[in-house]
């Protein structure tokens, strides 16, 4: 993990902020909504499966290579839509959903900080620098 951050550059802070924040969210719970995602793939694929090899009318070719495109597209989306457990994959999207707006508060949060804290020292140090450089740089101008 070191090894790939140091890759990142000026966004070597972004990037540990980014993790530490899916840290603290959990990764427990990333996993979890990733898993149930993966039940629900794994389900969703032996229905289509299932779906691939019917043939309804007889002719020894399945049905799905007998459709055209539009066909095809509303017969898989009615597939997943009466087969797909919308709970579980409302509750797994929305806990990812969740994750990803964590990283993206802490690195707006983290941006800000970084932003106001340059600001503060470039107002400090132009007083201070403006009254020792300004003869300097006129003498030599």
């Amino acid at each position: 993990f070191g090894v790939a951050l140091c890759f990142f550059g000026g966004v070597y802070p972004a990037a540990i902020a980014a993790a530490e924040a899916f840290r603290m969210y959990g990764w427990d719970n990333t996993r979890q909504h990733l898993m149930m995602l993966w039940e629900e793939h794994q389900r969703l694929r032996g229905e289509n499966h299932r779906d691939n090899s019917i043939d309804e009318d007889g002719n020894g070719i399945a049905d799905v290579d007998e459709v055209n495109g539009r066909e095809l597209f509303t017969r898989k989306m009615k597939l997943f839509l009466v087969h797909a457990d919308p709970a579980r994959m409302n509750a797994a999207v929305g806990g990812l959903w969740h994750a990803t707006l964590g990283v993206i508060g802490v690195l707006k949060i983290q941006f800000a900080r970084t932003v106001t804290l340059g600001a503060a020292i470039g107002d400090v140090t132009s007083k201070t620098m403006g009254r020792a450089a300004t003869p300097v740089l006129a003498h030599l101008l």
